[in-house]
């Protein structure tokens, strides 16, 4: 109960920390550069989820989800840019509660953990990171982190059957991740960096010998994309 209480309270504080960020002018955000031409898209050739290379998105095909989020949230509410404010929201809210996870698992501090949730969802706060140009981009590192935090939750777990299930799930986030957004790549690399912040290089190759399968479940997501 403890636990949760405190998982709670950093939902709700970078949830406030969302509500003011967009105080100062609601739902009013709207499409500014790129997500014009990629709505000019959706209404001519129809809604694309997927850029292939045989698609009117060809150029794009090495991240062929880039448009996903953009075109759900069209499907949905076709005349409103309000469902696209709710996505950005929730995807920022999402990747601050996963880098939380992380920083309480590298410090053994939950307030940290909440200081890093909310440096992640705030830095850079600029129209790169709080506009709808970067929907993709935030979806994109709150699946990967969120993956991260699945694989570094694995440390210390005896169950076989719940280690397979949840590599997976984090191996299948990694790779929307970087399909949503190739410069994610990198950051399959987050779990052996917290291994290796708490512990070094021992800690690392200890944590391969012990999550040995659950890590090439992990990284046969990265080999994947790169296929």
């Amino acid at each position: 109960q403890v636990h949760l209480r405190h998982r709670l309270l950093w939902v709700a504080t970078f949830a406030i920390a969302c509500l003011l960020l967009w105080s100062p002018f609601g739902f009013g955000l709207t499409a500014v550069l790129e997500e014009w031409g990629v709505l000019s898209l959706f209404t001519t050739h129809g809604t694309l989820f997927f850029a292939g290379a045989d698609s009117p998105l060809a150029a794009q095909r090495l991240r062929p989800l880039t448009v996903f989020p953009h075109a759900v949230v069209y499907s949905l509410a076709p005349d409103s840019f309000d469902l696209w404010n709710v996505l950005l929201m929730a995807a920022l809210l999402a990747k601050a509660t996963a880098a939380a996870i992380l920083g309480e698992r590298l410090t053994d501090s939950r307030r940290w953990g909440m200081v890093l949730g909310l440096l992640v969802l705030l830095h850079p706060a600029d129209t790169m990171q709080l506009s709808f140009r970067a929907l993709h981009i935030n979806l994109s590192l709150a699946l990967v982190l969120w993956g991260s935090a699945l694989m570094v939750r694995l440390d210390g777990d005896d169950h076989p059957a719940r280690k397979f299930a949840l590599s997976a799930l984090a191996s299948a986030l990694l790779l929307a991740s970087m399909l949503m957004y190739e410069a994610a790549a990198p950051l399959a690399l987050a779990p052996f960096l917290i291994w290796f912040a708490r512990e070094g290089f021992g800690g690392v190759a200890a944590r391969l010998r012990s999550l040995a399968a659950p890590v090439i479940v992990w990284l046969a997501g990265v080999a994947i994309f790169g296929a």
